[in-house]
């Protein structure tokens, strides 16, 4: 199978998501920054300014999105998971920046590049982020509405789902799995 195919039907979906943000030299004067680059990445823009590096990401979804992802990143934090990247409070102490009938926000760039899942080395590295993060992740509440957040606590059947689909593309039948079978093919991996 070739992957090309799938990774340039991505970028053109990148592109045409990347072309409904309203950029000019007034929103970043809204931001209080100087603009030195911007530089499309996936679906958000690498923007370097007078006071660092910054992901800018144009907000799509419900605003109490972007509030859930605070609270979470502050958990992870509080738990000992730094690998996120702090949301950045604007001037006024929102987190949306409001710009012609969009909202905006800005996170610190985080420099990295995409695990190889044919490297058995980033594969352990992914594993063991994505165990940390989950037992950092354990105990999060929310008081806001998660009904409509698609897969808030649903992590474990998807997972074991892909799992599925990993098994069946390697020939094995994982209809029937326990937690034991899961983690004993998570370490096999690993």
């Amino acid at each position: 199978m070739n992957f090309e195919i799938f990774i340039e039907e991505d970028r053109q979906r990148e592109r045409a998501f990347l072309a409904t943000y309203d950029l000019d030299i007034n929103f970043f004067n809204k931001l209080g920054v100087k603009l030195k680059q911007i530089v499309p990445e996936r679906s958000c823009y690498r923007i370097e300014t007078d006071k660092g590096f910054y992901c800018l990401k144009k907000m799509c979804g419900s605003f109490q999105d972007i509030y859930l992802m605070q609270e979470m990143t502050i958990h992870l934090k509080k738990h000992g998971f730094d690998n996120v990247s702090n949301i950045i409070r604007q001037p006024d102490g929102g987190i949306l920046v409001p710009y012609m009938d969009s909202e905006y926000y800005l996170t610190q760039w985080v420099d990295g590049r995409e695990s190889d899942y044919l490297n058995l080395t980033d594969i352990k590295e992914a594993a063991e982020a994505l165990a940390s993060f989950h037992r950092a992740a354990e105990g999060f509440t929310t008081k806001l509405n998660t009904h409509n957040r698609r897969l808030y606590g649903r992590w474990e059947s998807g997972f074991c789902k892909k799992l599925g689909e990993i098994e069946e593309a390697r020939g094995l039948d994982m209809k029937e799995i326990s937690d034991k079978e899961t983690c004993r093919i998570i370490n096999e991996y690993i």
